[in-house]
């Protein structure tokens, strides 16, 4: 049964690398809750393109290797 649980690595301030570290281990499908800007900065570092603009409770997939 999927479950939810805080991490402080995804406090306001985190990075990519915080997400990758945060997500490793966790299973096949992960999904990361975060705010602005963090979130297009991230993205961006992800999938190596533009911050994309977010809008309120947008979301992203990103599929990570």
């Amino acid at each position: 049964m999927p479950s939810s649980e805080a991490d402080e690595r995804l406090a306001p301030g985190a990075t990519a690398e915080d997400v990758k570290s945060a997500a490793g281990g966790r299973g096949e499908t992960v999904v990361v809750v975060g705010h602005q800007p963090d979130c297009s900065k991230i993205a961006a570092e992800l999938t190596g393109g533009e911050e994309p603009p977010f809008a309120p409770a947008e979301m992203l997939a990103i599929q990570l290797a």
